[in-house]
């Protein structure tokens, strides 16, 4: 089981149910759910199969945490990488992969 077959489950059993809160914002299971479909889906279509390693570059928002979800229901590893670093420091990271 990878960490997206929980959410998919609650999205179907607790749908309504907060996954995500952050701040005043607030994302049910179902939105949290359709959210990582949707990027999942964009990986996808990108050519991303499983064992891949996909750089995640965002904001610590819930569209982070969904993307993050996203990457790892395509079998494939999320590199976090810091929207604040330059990018010298992002070459020198993903250069060893």
């Amino acid at each position: 089981m990878n960490i997206a077959e929980p959410i998919a489950l609650n999205a179907q059993y607790i749908p309504d149910r907060i996954a995500i809160e952050r701040g005043g914002e607030a994302i049910t299971y179902r939105e949290f759910d359709v959210l990582v479909r949707r990027i999942a889906t964009r990986l996808t279509a990108a050519g991303v199969v499983q064992s891949d390693t996909v750089g995640v570059m965002l904001r610590d928002t819930p569209l982070h945490v969904a993307a993050q979800v996203a990457v790892a229901s395509r079998g494939a590893v999320a590199l976090s990488l810091d929207w604040r670093w330059a990018p010298p420091e992002i070459k020198r990271l993903t250069a060893q992969l």
